[in-house]
């Protein structure tokens, strides 16, 4: 059972942030805050940067995860058979300015708070100036964190550094900023956050100074690839520095599972060695589903049980809302492990079709209901049996950044700077714990490269890293037909980043005649 002060961090703390800031650039922020009953002592800045962790937290929560606005869109899902999801304009790639456009103004409402702290903090005397450097880091890091996202979801957007208080006339509204400054905010911001936040994760679901290097680390690499088809080298040794700092800056706790990959997905993520940085569930503070609905397997409509720490079939579980992608079945199928092993998903695992030699992750990762691939469910975090309750609640901490994941980037900036063998080292580490024979195909760029996209899928799935990758490569189309057949062919079409960003909804627009409509739409 999950810590009581884990309760305390997401539910206390972010209460103070959630008076006033609603319509932040559609109609400017005001807090109050900023009056005689905050902002005295030194605790009142460590609570609101605990509530801006929060707060970020839950607006990550409120994109379906996160994954409604990334590897939703990409071929690693598709609509299950129980009340289908990720059917949305976004998912299919068919937004308009009136379907599907964006509304940013939650996490311009989290970018105010930030700045709201830069100001306030500098109001109150700190005995410890290490507890100071920690509240600015948090917010640093957030700033950065949330204008990453937006620059890669909209392009140019505005950029505001001040704490938006009150109601300022038309003139004083902001207009877009274009992405290159944005980006050098960024840039700036995550290198103040690493420098203030202290070495060490004391707990995987608070950001660190580890999670700022990670977060560095994709900057640097979206710089380095994504607006060209020729990499800033520059910026991919930044990356691989970043990358490679983050074991030493986490104190010890941050490694590679050298076995047994189902292993790594805990319920907690301060238990899993792997994870760097982690969204905090616990069914105790209500339910929550981290992605994944429950399921019943059958066989014969006879109910299965599953072995080990794989979800039971209970009475009340019904059918995922959410099956994995065809194309992505087919990237999970494509290699057969070196040994025969025991389905997990079955006890009388070596009688008959359930003995399996696929890919470990294919099988911890999904439950293939048909017996033929043609449909399968994510079962990738597979919280918690209440058997008093008769059901399970998927309530796993859902990793942001993990050291695999920072591996795979590394590897994408080695492959950019023509170090192959380098390349194919990281991907045999992940294929050894998968049970996978050493690679054997070609080194030549094109084809290493979609095999590493294809690893990041089959390591990372349900961990958002697919969607970005695709963009940094320049191939969603060749992957994911509804995109080639709503936006066009990105491999080849030199305007397709009109298509990329999303249109601003019209909602937000209207209320700010500076706000010029994202190209395209």
């Amino acid at each position: 059972m999950k810590k009581i002060l884990n309760i305390f961090k997401l539910l206390v703390l972010s209460t103070i942030l959630l008076v006033g800031c609603v319509d932040h650039l559609d109609v400017d922020t005001y807090n109050n805050i900023t009056g005689a009953s905050f902002w005295k002592v030194p605790g009142d800045a460590v609570a609101y940067a605990n509530g801006i962790q929060a707060r970020l937290m839950s607006t990550l929560d409120g994109n379906d995860n996160y994954v409604g606005i990334t590897d939703a869109r990409t071929d690693a899902f598709r609509p299950g058979g129980l009340g289908p999801r990720f059917t949305g304009h976004i998912q299919l790639h068919t937004q308009t300015t009136t379907l599907g456009g964006g509304n940013w103004s939650g996490y311009y409402n989290l970018l105010h708070h930030c700045n709201l702290l830069f100001v306030k903090i500098e109001e109150i005397e700190f005995d410890d100036a290490a507890e100071k450097d920690a509240a600015l880091a948090v917010a640093y890091f957030t700033r950065a964190f949330i204008y990453f996202d937006l620059v890669r979801i909209y392009g140019d957007v505005p950029l505001v550094l001040e704490p938006t208080l009150g109601k300022p006339e038309l003139e004083n509204y902001y207009a877009r900023t274009s992405k290159d400054e944005v980006l050098a905010q960024v840039k700036a911001d995550v290198d103040k956050a690493i420098s203030l936040f202290p070495s060490g994760i004391a707990d995987k679901n608070f950001i660190s100074k580890p999670a700022a290097l990670a977060l560095k680390a994709e900057v640097y690499m979206w710089t380095a690839r994504a607006y060209s088809t020729s990499a800033v080298v520059a910026d991919l040794d930044v990356a691989i520095a970043s990358i490679d700092a983050i074991p030493g800056a986490s104190g010890g706790s941050v490694s590679f599972v050298t076995s047994d990959w189902k292993s790594i997905f805990k319920r907690q993520a301060n238990d899993c060695p792997e994870y760097i940085w982690a969204n905090y569930f616990d069914y105790l503070v209500g339910p929550k589903n981290n992605l994944h609905d429950a399921i019943t397997l059958r066989i014969d409509n006879v109910p299965i049980e599953m072995q080990g720490t794989f979800p039971i079939a209970v009475t009340d579980e019904g059918l995922n809302r959410i099956e994995i992608g065809s194309n992505m079945n087919t990237i999970f199928r494509k290699y057969e492990t070196i040994e025969a092993h025991d389905n997990p998903f079955d006890k009388t695992d070596d009688a008959g079709p359930f003995y399996d030699k696929r890919d470990l992750r294919y099988i911890n990762s999904m439950v293939d209901t048909n017996g033929d691939g043609s449909t399968n469910v994510c079962i990738k975090f597979p919280g918690i049996l209440v058997t008093t309750d008769n059901r399970r609640y998927w309530d796993n901490d859902l990793p942001i950044y993990r050291w695999t994941g920072m591996l795979l980037l590394k590897a994408e900036a080695l492959l950019a700077k023509g170090q192959t063998s380098a390349v194919v080292d990281i991907l045999n580490m992940t294929r050894t714990r998968a049970g996978l024979a050493n690679y054997s195909g070609a080194t030549d760029f094109n084809t290493l490269e979609n095999e590493l996209l294809d690893e990041v899928a089959r390591e990372m799935l349900a961990e958002n890293q697919r969607w970005w990758g695709l963009i940094r490569a320049h191939k969603v189309g060749q992957n994911v037909p509804r995109f080639m057949a709503n936006r066009g062919d990105d491999s080849t079409d030199a305007n397709i980043w009109n298509f990329y960003y999303w249109p601003i909804a019209e909602s937000v627009k209207i209320k700010n005649d500076k706000l010029v409509q994202s190209p395209g739409y």
